[in-house]
């Protein structure tokens, strides 16, 4: 608080004060705010006494008027006062004259009463009988007469055991059994909503169980709305002279000259959504799109109205309504309108922008049903026929991409069976075309989304919720790419039961997929570029089709983080560690394809050889040598996933020493020791995967040499290809690898001893 606002203030002390601290320009300028201030004061100090002066003659005024005006009140008390005075007078006067005669009153007044009590239960039966004398279709000729009768009713319950009134009560009730009997059948006959809501209203005042009113109430509108749902649903698709889009447009261009000008000054998008709420279907060709949702707002929502509204005003605030049958009758009609719109829209081929139109038109016309009716049910019902609507559309541009989908890895097989006969490691062109590959399927899935824009960019048209609801459909969309990709990199496996729940979630698809798929025959090479391509997927191809959504739909990060954050959580983490599995399937599978190759060309070679007259061997046979071949040509094929490995070069650390046993002895231990897997899990190695092609030979090989017998030549020849196959194995895989192929070999000579009748090693 400044020293001048203070009770105590000292003009003096303040000015020498001022004086000894301050400067002359300070004290100018302190000067000048006081001046400013005093006349603020001033002026504040002027306003106040205005307004009290104001306030001062405004308060004279109302005095003055009050004044006057008692004055008058004073005398008008007096006379009010003299004229209850004189009514006071008059009260007296009549309770003195009548008092006598009171009782006489009061009775005569509970005869007259009566009287007509008498009257109207002697009127109902005629009044009952007159009303059906007349025609009996239409409802309101009962409306009066049951009214009347209610009334009545209450009064003959009470007395109609008296002996004057019991014939009058049977005979209502004989006219009132024949009442009913003729609504129930007018229900049943009733030509509109209006007859048939009054009718039911008619038995409801009648005491008839109201549950089985509501019953025949919807069972008797649903047979009238399936009237105008088959007049719907048999509209053929018109033969128009030139597409569906181009008729619409036409249309729109020849409205727009009738109207004034400034009717048309906003954006086209919004012209067009309300220039289709407007108009009336018979602007449109009949059986067209938007025919077919301007019929819907202009004939079933107004029935579907009045049969809401009826129900609710009949039943609603009975205890025993239940709307399950209403909501079933709504839900019904909602579906075969969107039925018929998503088989007429698929025939159509109308742009998307248009459908989007006359979807949004259509929620539009159904939302005003929701509306009509208690709670939120019909409106949920009215999102979920339109997200299956928008769901039918999408399925109709996923079916015709699959194709395309299918198509680049259709490409990819042919590149790789191409690149495998001309196989060469020296240029990287093998992973130029993975990339390729993984490049077009990103395409393909971008322009799989970007075709499907314009029907789900609502700007909220749909819903309230249509952003949720947009987000679950690409969500969906996503993860059905993802298992298309997935079905077609796993196909290979040969194995149905890993793909029928994952093949059925393309039901029309099915056929048409797996068709295309088996054309796909299993090459090596191609084996080796899905088994990449899975890898790919699962460790960064994912989030960048995730990306790409995202950036086609421009999805803000606040959204991705409140909608998405749980779908990266579950979903994408699934659909990661499917495709890690596909990967691991694959190279499995790689392992088991390549080793049965090598066995087949095998088998079919030695099983042409009589063993015990075989001429003495002078080198390896040339089969062994094409099975070397292969498995070098697998040896440098893995490369292009796990590069080049080093190997061992300790070649005696692992050589078993020749065993001095027996053949019974070898027999019998070889029974004894732990079994060898031979189409287990495959190590994700260069060399894990080319052990298990080599078990896979070498087991072929050992079952082979037990079933047969060999003389002293055909001996020395196996003896010479397993150690040229041994040599080989060590030299590709490593020594340090080879443990487990070396003991199969050495079981494999064991067995060869055993099965020769003079065995001879080559020196």
């Amino acid at each position: 608080m400044e020293d001048l606002d203070r009770q105590n203030f000292n003009c003096n002390d303040y000015f020498q004060n001022l004086i000894a601290e301050r400067r002359v320009k300070e004290l100018l300028k302190r000067n000048n705010e006081l001046c400013t201030e005093i006349k603020t004061l001033d002026s504040d100090m002027q306003t106040l006494v205005y307004e009290n002066y104001s306030k001062f003659i405004s308060a004279t005024d109302t005095i003055r008027s009050v004044k006057t005006n008692v004055d008058e009140m004073e005398k008008e008390m007096q006379d009010l006062s003299n004229s209850l005075e004189k009514i006071q007078q008059l009260n007296e006067h009549i309770d003195t004259s009548l008092s006598s005669k009171s009782t006489e009153i009061c009775r005569l007044d509970n005869i007259q009463r009566n009287l007509k009590k008498y009257k109207i239960l002697s009127d109902l039966p005629s009044i009952l009988a007159s009303s059906l004398e007349q025609e009996s279709s239409n409802p309101e000729i009962f409306k009066k007469p049951i009214k009347y009768y209610n009334k009545a009713n209450k009064i003959l319950q009470q007395l109609k055991e008296e002996a004057s009134l019991k014939k009058i009560h049977e005979e209502s009730e004989s006219k009132i059994v024949q009442i009913k009997s003729i609504i129930r059948r007018n229900i049943q006959s009733s030509a509109n909503q209006s007859d048939l809501k009054m009718n039911i209203s008619h038995l409801l005042h009648l005491d008839e169980d109201a549950l089985t009113l509501q019953s025949i109430f919807i069972s008797r509108s649903d047979e009238m709305l399936q009237t105008l749902l088959d007049t719907l649903q048999a509209v053929e698709a018109p033969e128009l002279e030139a597409a569906e889009d181009e008729t619409y447009e036409k249309i729109l261009e020849n409205e727009k000259k009738k109207v004034e000008r400034n009717v048309f000054e906003s954006e086209n998008e919004e012209l067009n959504k309300n220039f289709l709420l407007t108009k009336s279907s018979t602007l449109w060709p009949k059986g067209t799109v938007f025919w077919i949702v301007k019929y819907v707002q202009e004939q079933l929502v107004a029935r579907l109205i009045d049969i809401s509204g009826g129900f609710q005003e009949l039943f609603l605030n009975r205890q025993e309504c239940d709307c399950q049958e209403l909501y079933g009758l709504i839900e019904r009609a909602f579906g075969q309108v969107f039925e018929k719109f998503d088989q007429r829209v698929e025939q159509s081929a109308l742009s998307h922008h248009h459908v989007r139109n006359a979807l949004v038109t259509l929620r539009s016309c159904l939302s005003e049903v929701a509306r009509s009716v208690e709670g939120d049910y019909i409106d949920k019902k009215v999102e979920f026929h339109l997200d299956n609507s928008l769901r039918a559309q999408i399925d109709v541009i996923f079916n015709k991409r699959v194709s395309a989908l299918l198509g680049v890895f259709g490409s990819f097989h042919s590149r790789c069976e191409e690149f495998h006969k001309n196989f060469n490691l020296v240029d990287n062109d093998f992973n130029e075309i993975i990339t390729g590959a993984l490049e077009a399927l990103l395409n393909e899935v971008g322009d799989f989304f970007t075709t499907f824009k314009p029907l789900v960019e609502s700007d909220g048209d749909y819903s309230e919720g249509s952003r949720a609801a947009v987000h679950k459909i690409l969500q969906d969309y996503f993860v059905k790419i993802l298992d298309l990709m997935w079905v077609t990199c796993n196909y290979q496996r040969k194995d149905f039961t890993y793909a029928e729940q994952e093949v059925n979630k393309f039901s029309g698809l099915r056929e048409d997929i797996e068709k295309t798929l088996k054309e796909f025959t299993p090459v090596s090479l191609y084996l080796i570029g899905l088994v990449e391509i899975c890898s790919e997927i699962h460790s960064s191809r994912i989030e960048e089709i995730k990306s790409k959504i995202v950036e086609i739909y421009e999805i803000p990060a606040n959204v991705i983080k409140m909608i998405w954050r749980e779908f990266d959580h579950t979903v994408i983490s699934t659909q990661k560690r499917c495709f890690k599995e596909a990967q691991s399937s694959l190279i499995r599978f790689y392992a088991e394809f390549n080793g049965r190759k090598s066995s087949d060309l095998m088998i079919k070679n030695l099983d042409g050889c009589n063993w015990l007259k075989f001429r003495e061997p002078r080198d390896i046979r040339l089969a062994t040598e094409f099975i070397i071949k292969d498995f070098i040509t697998c040896s440098q094929e893995l490369v292009i996933l796990f590069g080049v490995e080093k190997k061992a070069s300790n070649a005696t650390s692992l050589q078993r020493r020749p065993t001095t046993k027996n053949r019974y002895d070898q027999e019998i231990e070889r029974m004894f020791e732990s079994k060898t897997t031979i189409f287990g899990e495959v190590e994700y190695s260069r060399s894990g995967v080319l052990l298990s092609i080599g078990r896979i030979l070498l087991k072929t090989l050992s079952e082979y040499i037990r079933r047969e017998t060999f003389g002293k030549f055909g001996y020395q020849q196996i003896e010479i290809d397993v150690n040229f196959i041994k040599y080989a194995l060590t030299e590709i895989i490593g020594i340090s690898e080879c443990a487990e192929l070396i003991g199969m070999i050495e079981e494999i000579i064991a067995s060869l001893n055993a099965r020769c009748i003079e065995p001879e090693s080559v020196s």
